[in-house]
């Protein structure tokens, strides 16, 4: 009776426990599948047992963490649009990585209106297009000066998208963002000033 009675004891013990095992970590599974899309206002309801009910829990604060720096970073990032656009001067940022090198990556309106571009044509575009001819190679000089971390502020002429010439302050410099370097320039018209 115990060789016959035995084992399936030990089996149907072992399948209850496998069972509460795998449900409680598909339970965990899920909401971290429910997390990874987006939905920050999910948190795990169900009464888990023992060190489940303990990692639920602690799942829950680590929700609720990641949904508050989130609301953090949404309102900085808005701080950020807010500033950038309504700004005067014309504001880019330019890659500085070997394979896009001086491609616009970001302007604000008033790049727009001073260079004479759409948003659409700005972005992507080579910023040496704005630099005169024969004065390209002196400006991709100045870029490396500023790369060894020196801000740069010089009058300069630029020339707009009809190909008139205008004279213009620009202020650039180095923006770090994560691990990648950008250009960072702020251009004012001057021509009216200087005339």
């Amino acid at each position: 009776a115990c060789l016959i009675l035995g084992p399936i004891a030990i089996f149907i013990i072992t399948v209850f426990f496998l069972k509460r095992f795998t449900g409680s970590i598909n339970t965990l599974i899920e909401a971290t599948k429910v997390l990874e899309s987006g939905d920050l206002d999910f948190r795990i309801a169900e009464n888990l047992k023992d060190e489940f009910r303990t990692l639920s829990k602690a799942f829950n604060r680590m929700a609720t963490s990641i949904q508050s720096e989130h609301k953090k970073f949404e309102s900085v990032y808005m701080l950020y649009q807010t500033l950038f656009e309504s700004a005067g001067d014309a504001i880019m940022i330019t890659s500085l990585e070997k394979e896009a090198l001086g491609v616009i990556i970001s302007a604000n309106k008033a790049s727009c209106e001073l260079y004479g571009y759409d948003i659409d044509e700005l972005v992507g575009m080579d910023i040496a297009k704005l630099v005169p001819p024969g004065k390209v190679n002196k400006f991709r000089d100045k870029i490396r000066t500023v790369l060894s971390g020196e801000w740069s502020r010089q009058r300069v002429k630029r020339i707009k998208k009809d190909g008139t010439q205008i004279q213009i302050e620009l202020s650039m410099g180095i923006l770090p963002m994560g691990e990648q370097k950008h250009l960072l320039s702020f251009s004012r018209d001057i021509t009216e000033q200087l005339r």
